[in-house]
């Protein structure tokens, strides 16, 4: 069947649709998309595995974790460690890893048990002898490494360096042109690893057709031309707080570890049209799983609440870093959504995930974090001891995705009729 690019998961997560009809007959305890060449990563009560489009197992291993192909082979754990296998489920080499990634470009980046990642080749050997501290995919043939040394530098497909540049921090390239921080903040370099202009900023985005956006360290937002200079100011952070756009409304959503918060958040703001943030993408944009990277994110995702943009912003609301966040959006009108869900729900949801951001050690899973976190958002939100009963709404997060969003999207848009209307009488 070639039309497994169109099909789509059913919105209990148990089986594929295709032109809104079940793909097939069969029902898992969870799948994922379809991906080449053709099959979906599924969990049943054994264990999990791979399905062809008729809903069939390509082969009778088990694995706790299945990932999709890429290049022929897929990441999986098993009860020895991470590995890869081919797609009659077979492993590609003998070794075990504590993760892997997807074959990126004849490479793919591993873990070792003691935490330094490495490249293996297509046959499973080292492509090189050096171990870093952390590495990431291989595109157009150069991937970042951060050296023993703490710093970021660009690799070629045998783990030599592309250039001299080291950097705190460093993306791979795109359009001729990658995206690197030094202690002065973020800017693009060339092939040669040298800065292409003197400027720095707090964030900066890849060029796209020649343009950039960044957020200057002011609080501005503006977009650059490839030699540095500001084409076009977006935003400027201090005009509104002196001409009173601060007062831009914002959606906070918030909720445990696996609430939906993420969905949520960002399909309110794809309907309304407006940014959406969250300290998890802040956790991966700016964080490295250090307690120093942790800092940082909670710096940018409350920065980010103060630009007095309309925005969907989502995080736990719970702890002492809620008390931040309250000040952080306080000047200007705000409703939180709360999602509550069970604590089986919430497990259910994180089961198998591998887009988690980079988190410090904190010495707890996710999981056994649950009913912790819930428990203590639930005593905090009935002592109103930072978010009032007349700011909240509570959303029941135990329903499929799909209305739980229907029913925040209704809430947020009855609240913003009162917001304007407010507004227009004073």
């Amino acid at each position: 069947m070639n039309d497994w690019h169109r099909t789509t998961i059913a919105p209990d997560g148990t089986y594929h649709l295709l032109d809104g009809q079940p793909l097939y007959d069969a029902r898992f305890l969870k799948v994922q998309k379809f991906h080449e060449p053709g099959f979906a990563p599924a969990r049943d009560r054994r264990g999990a595995f791979h399905i062809n489009t008729r809903g069939e197992p390509v082969y009778a291993v088990r694995f706790r974790q299945t990932f999709w192909f890429y290049e022929g082979i897929a990441a999986v754990e098993d009860a020895a460690g991470w590995h890869h296998v081919r797609s009659d489920g077979t492993p590609v080499y003998a070794d075990r890893y504590g993760w892997c990634g997807n074959m990126q470009g004849g490479r793919v980046v591993v873990r070792t048990s003691d935490g330094y990642y490495f490249h293996l080749k297509t046959d499973g050997t080292p492509a090189y002898q050096e171990r870093h501290r952390y590495a990431g995919d291989y595109r157009d043939g150069i991937a970042c490494a951060r050296f023993a040394d703490g710093l970021v530098r660009h690799i070629d497909s045998n783990g030599r360096p592309v250039h001299d540049g080291r950097f705190l921090d460093l993306d791979v390239y795109h359009k001729g042109f990658a995206r690197a921080r030094d202690e002065h903040g973020w800017f693009h370099i060339d092939r040669g690893g040298q800065a292409v202009y003197a400027a720095r900023f707090a964030s900066a985005e890849p060029f796209y057709n020649g343009q950039a956006y960044c957020e200057t360290h002011d609080g501005r937002r503006v977009v650059i031309a490839e030699d540095g200079q500001i084409v076009r100011e977006i935003w400027n952070r201090n005009i509104a707080l002196q001409t009173g756009v601060q007062c831009q409304p914002l959606i906070l959503v918030i909720g445990n570890v696996g609430s939906g918060k993420s969905t949520v958040g960002a399909g309110l703001a794809e309907a309304l049209g407006w940014r959406h943030t969250g300290i998890d993408g802040a956790r991966r944009a700016h964080g490295d799983g250090s307690p120093a990277g942790e800092a940082a994110a909670w710096s940018a995702f409350l920065r980010f609440l103060q630009s007095g943009e309309p925005v969907v912003a989502e995080c736990s609301g719970s702890g002492h870093l809620a008390s931040l966040v309250r000040l952080a959006i306080k000047p200007r009108p705000f409703r939180v959504l709360v999602l509550d869900a069970s604590d089986a729900c919430c497990r259910a949801r994180i089961a198998g995930r591998t887009d988690l951001p980079p988190y410090p050690d904190f010495g707890v899973s996710l999981e056994s974090l649950i009913p912790e976190l819930g428990e203590r958002l639930n005593r905090e939100l009935r002592e109103e001891r930072f978010w009032r009963r007349s700011e909240t709404v509570i959303v029941d997060a135990n329903r499929p995705q799909r209305e739980v969003l229907a029913d925040a999207l209704a809430a947020t848009r009855k609240w913003l009729n009162r917001v304007e209307v407010k507004d227009e009488t004073r």
